[in-house]
C-alpha cells in the first residue's frame, strides 16, 4: 500500500490508540506500510502535533511526561508578606498549552486554594511573567481585567495592573524566604495541582545548582534544535522533556532558574521573545524583590498601540464606529466566529504587524469589543435598525475594496472623486453612529438618504451605472444616470426614463430581448483601464420596482439598454469581459492577468449564491 493511499483519518486513529509512548516503526507496522516515504509522512504529521514530544523515532504525549510531576515554586518576600501566589509563568510549561495561567486550580491538603483579584504597579509584577514572552504578557494582563486596557496605549513601572492571585492565607502563614512550594500536576488536562510546603532547611544548595546546570544544558539543546521557532513556554517544556531525568524533580524551579542562570537570557530582538544562549543574565544577583520593571527584557511594541493609529498603520481605513457596526451586524446575524469577523475587517491577507506585541494588542482590543457587544446585545432594540446597518456596511466594504484597488493602480485616482468618497464615508459613519446607539431608531427619510448616497458614489466614479455588488452590497439594486445621446432615435424606455435620471432600480429583471444585436465598446470599474467591444441585444424589455415602491416596464434601447444589460450582469455575478469573443479575450488576457496579479480586478464583484 502506498503512503498516500492511507487516509489521514486512519493515521489519526492509530495515533489516538497508540498510548502514551510509541515509535514511528510501531505505527508503520500497525498501518501496514513500512516504506521510507510513509515514515517521512508520519514524522511530518507528528512533528506538527503539539500534543507530543519526540526523540528520534520515539514520541511521547506531553500529558504522560508532566502528569504527576512535581516542581518547585519559591514565593518572594512580597508574596510571602501578602500571603499570595502570582501564577504568571510558573505553571505554563507544565500544563496543557491552551491553559491560561490563572485558570489553573491549586489544592492544599485536599482543599481548593481560593483566588482573588489585586491591583499593583506594573513594575512590581512584571518579573512573574517574564517567561511568558512579550506578546503573551500583554495578552495575559489585558485579558485578566478590563482595567488593564490602558497597557495597550502606554506602560510604565507605575502603571496600575489588576490581576488574579492565589490566596495562600493558611498555607504559608509561617513561611520565610528560602521556603518553597512543591506543586504536583494531578490532572494535566484540567490544570489542577496539589501543593505542599518545603522548608528551606530540607533543601540542598548542591541539588539546586545541579538542577540549574541541567536546565541550562537542556535549554541549549532546544535553542540549537529549534532556533527561535518556539515561544518561551514551549522552549521550557521541551527543555524539561529533554532533561526529564534530572529536571522533573522538585530540587529547583523556574523562579530560581531566572535568578541564578548566567548562560540563558530573554531576547526580544526578533518578532517575539525567545530564550537565547550566552546573553546577559535574566536578572541581577540575589533573590527577586518584586521590583524589576521589565525594561531590559520587555517592550510592548515597536508599532502604534492606540487603536485608531494601529488600524491606520496596518492599512485599514475603518473607524471605531464602523468596527462597532460590524460587530453589531455579527450579533444580529448570530455569527459568533471571531475569525470570520476579523476577515471582514482585513480580508484574507494577514496584517503586517510591527511585532507580536502589536498583534496581541489588536486582537485583545477587537476580542474585548466583540465579547462585550455579544454579552450586551439587545435584539429587540436592534431589529428595526439591523437591515439598514447591513446595507451601509456593504457599502463600507466596497469602499475598503476600492481603496485596495486604488493602491494598486499606476495612476493616482482623481482627487475630487476621492474627496467625494470621503464625504460619503463621513456621512455614512454618522448614520452608523446613530444606528449603533440603543437609544435610536431610524426613520424612512434616512433610508432614502442611503439611496442618495449610492447615487453620489456613482457620480464620484464618473459612471453612468452602478450595481450594488460593485460596492459590496448583496442586493439586486442598480443606480443609473444615463445621458441623452444626440441623433439617436429614442426607445419608449429612453423617453420615459432619461428625463428622470438618476434612477434607482430595485429587483430589476429583463423579461424580453430583441432578435437584433449590436456591438459597442464597454469598460468597467471592476477591471479598470480595459475596454473592448461587446455584442448585446439591441433592445431589452425592463421590469423593475422603484425606490418609492412603484413598478415600471419599458422597452429600452441605445446606451440605456446597453447599460441595463451591463449592470444586471453584475447582479448575476458577471462582468463585461465574460461576454467577449475569443479573439477579443485573447487581446485583453495580459492586462487582465496583470490586474488579477495586483489584486485590482474583480474587487467589486461578489457572486450571489
Amino acid at each position: 500500500m502506498k503512503n498516500f493511499e492511507i487516509d489521514i483519518t486512519a493515521i489519526e486513529e492509530a495515533v489516538e490508540n497508540a498510548g502514551a509512548a510509541f515509535s514511528i516503526p510501531q505505527l508503520q507496522k500497525k498501518l501496514g506500510n513500512k516504506s521510507a516515504a510513509f515514515s517521512g509522512r508520519l514524522r511530518r504529521i507528528l512533528d506538527g502535533d503539539d500534543r507530543f514530544f519526540s526523540e528520534g523515532d520515539d514520541f511521547f504525549t506531553r500529558e504522560s511526561i508532566f502528569e504527576n510531576t512535581e516542581f518547585l515554586i519559591t514565593p518572594d518576600s512580597w508574596e510571602i508578606c501578602e500571603k499570595i501566589l502570582v501564577p504568571g509563568h510558573r505553571f505554563a510549561p507544565y500544563l496543557e498549552r491552551e491553559f491560561f495561567p490563572s485558570d489553573a486550580e491549586l489544592y492544599f491538603k485536599g482543599s481548593k486554594v481560593p483566588k482573588r483579584e489585586i491591583t499593583a504597579p506594573f513594575g512590581k509584577i512584571f518579573h512573574y511573567h517574564t517567561l511568558l514572552g512579550a506578546d503573551t504578557v500583554a495578552d495575559h494582563l489585558i485579558a485578566e481585567s478590563p482595567n488593564n486596557t490602558g497597557l495597550l496605549y502606554s506602560a510604565s513601572p507605575t502603571s496600575q495592573v489588576t490581576f488574579t492571585v492565589f490566596d495562600l492565607a493558611g498555607v504559608i502563614d509561617d513561611f520565610s524566604e528560602g521556603d518553597a512550594l512543591a506543586a504536583k500536576v494531578t490532572d494535566y488536562c484540567e490544570g489542577t495541582l496539589e501543593i505542599r510546603v518545603v522548608k528551606a532547611d530540607s533543601r540542598h544548595d548542591s541539588a539546586r545548582r545541579n538542577w540549574i546546570s541541567a536546565m541550562d544544558k537542556a535549554v541549549k539543546k532546544v535553542v540549537e534544535q529549534f532556533e527561535e521557532y518556539l515561544d518561551i513556554p514551549d522552549q521550557l517544556a521541551w527543555a524539561l522533556f529533554y532533561g526529564r531525568s534530572e529536571l522533573l524533580v522538585p530540587d529547583a524551579g523556574l523562579d530560581e532558574y531566572i535568578t541564578y542562570s548566567r548562560n540563558v537570557a530573554v531576547s526580544t530582538d526578533g518578532d517575539h521573545a525567545v530564550l537565547t544562549l550566552n546573553g546577559a543574565a535574566l536578572q541581577s544577583d540575589g533573590e527577586s524583590d518584586g521590583e524589576n520593571d521589565g525594561s531590559d527584557v520587555f517592550t510592548l511594541s515597536k508599532g502604534a498601540l492606540d487603536p485608531q493609529k494601529m488600524f491606520r498603520e496596518l492599512g485599514s481605513i475603518l473607524s471605531p464606529v464602523e468596527i462597532d457596526a460590524f460587530i453589531l451586524d455579527c450579533c444580529y446575524a448570530r455569527e459568533t466566529d471571531f475569525d470570520d469577523f476579523f476577515r471582514r475587517l482585513f480580508g484574507e491577507v494577514t496584517p503586517e504587524y510591527a511585532d507580536d506585541a502589536q498583534r496581541a494588542a489588536l486582537l485583545n482590543y477587537l476580542e474585548e469589543k466583540f465579547e462585550n457587544h455579544f454579552e450586551n446585545y439587545n435584539r429587540a432594540d436592534d431589529e428595526p435598525k439591523a437591515e439598514l446597518r447591513s446595507m451601509i456596511l456593504e457599502a463600507v466594504s466596497g469602499r475598503m475594496e476600492f481603496m485596495v484597488q486604488a493602491a494598486n493602480l499606476e495612476e493616482t485616482p482623481d482627487s475630487k472623486a476621492m474627496q467625494e468618497i470621503a464625504g460619503i464615508a463621513h456621512h455614512l459613519e454618522h448614520i452608523l453612529e446613530a444606528l449603533n446607539s440603543p437609544r435610536y431608531t431610524p426613520h424612512e427619510d434616512e433610508i432614502r438618504q442611503l439611496a442618495a448616497d449610492m447615487v453620489d458614489s456613482m457620480r464620484a466614479f464618473d459612471g453612468i451605472g452602478l450595481a450594488a455588488p460593485q460596492v459590496g452590497v448583496s442586493l439586486r439594486l442598480v443606480v443609473l444616470e444615463v445621458p441623452f445621446e444626440e441623433g439617436e432615435e429614442l426607445s419608449a424606455g429612453e423617453k420615459a426614463m432619461l428625463p428622470r435620471m438618476p434612477m434607482v432600480l430595485v429587483n430589476p429583471r429583463i423579461i424580453g430581448r430583441s432578435d437584433s444585436l449590436c456591438e459597442r465598446d464597454e469598460g468597467c470599474l471592476s477591471v479598470p483601464g480595459i475596454y473592448a467591444p461587446v455584442v448585446r441585444s439591441e433592445r431589452v424589455v425592463l421590469q423593475s420596482e422603484l425606490i418609492d415602491g412603484s413598478t415600471i416596464e419599458y422597452e429600452c434601447g441605445g446606451l440605456l439598454g446597453r447599460c441595463i444589460q451591463h449592470e444586471l450582469d453584475h447582479l448575476d455575478g458577471f462582468i463585461f469581459t465574460d461576454r467577449l469573443s475569443p479573439e477579443e479575450m485573447r487581446r485583453v488576457e495580459k492586462p487582465l492577468a496583470a490586474l488579477e496579479k495586483s489584486g485590482s480586478s474583480k474587487n467589486y464583484i461578489r457572486r450571489r449564491k
